[in-house]
């Protein structure tokens, strides 16, 4: 199952529609459904949004694990150097669709391994 995929059954699980899940993860539900479908991937604030709105993992939802729960703790900072990894995504944005799904899909890895370690 893709992340689009997941996305949808759990957007569904939670009994949303893709007007309210939209809302809830600040997008607007033309765009859920094109995440859904695979015609876009979600960008790292927006991919954030989703993780704690259906209350599951990043990981879960990129298919690096198929563990759900998030690891909650009361007063998590996100260090210093995920924070630079996540601008870093945020201005691969404004590149090509191709050369954004590479770059993305490699930082997002980078990402859920520095993840792992702290």
């Amino acid at each position: 199952m893709n992340t689009g995929e997941k996305i949808k059954n759990l957007r569904e699980e939670n009994g949303l529609s893709r007007e309210k899940f939209g809302a809830l993860i600040n997008i607007a539900g033309n765009s859920v459904y094109r995440i859904e479908n695979g015609l876009n991937l979600p960008d790292a604030k927006t991919l954030l949004n989703i993780s704690k709105t259906l209350d599951v993992s990043i990981d879960y939802l990129l298919g690096v694990s198929e563990i759900r729960s998030i690891q909650k703790e009361s007063s998590y900072e996100i260090p210093y150097d995920i924070k630079q990894k996540l601008l870093k995504l945020e201005k691969i944005q404004s590149q090509k669709l191709p050369e954004q799904l590479e770059k993305i899909g490699i930082e997002l890895i980078e990402i859920s391994k520095m993840l792992k370690e702290n």
